[in-house]
């Protein structure tokens, strides 16, 4: 199990959520980390700030890349 699946692990098991599902944007939030700059991929497919995940899915959180 990496690094990543253990805190999201701990998110989804603790005590104000129990097994619940999140949205997107609450599990962000629980990360400390602003939706602006981050894309959230849930079971490969990127997913709205309003989505609900759950302990079940497979969530990838990665930086908004910008360039040009």
């Amino acid at each position: 199990m990496s690094v990543s699946e253990l805190v999201l692990q701990e998110i989804f098991l603790d005590e104000e959520h129990g097994d619940e599902s999140l949205t997107v944007g609450e599990l962000l939030q629980k990360l400390n980390l602003e939706k602006d700059v981050f894309m959230v991929l849930v079971n490969g497919v990127r997913a709205d700030i309003d989505m609900i995940v759950g302990p079940e899915d497979k969530i990838i959180v990665l930086p908004r890349l910008v360039g040009g």
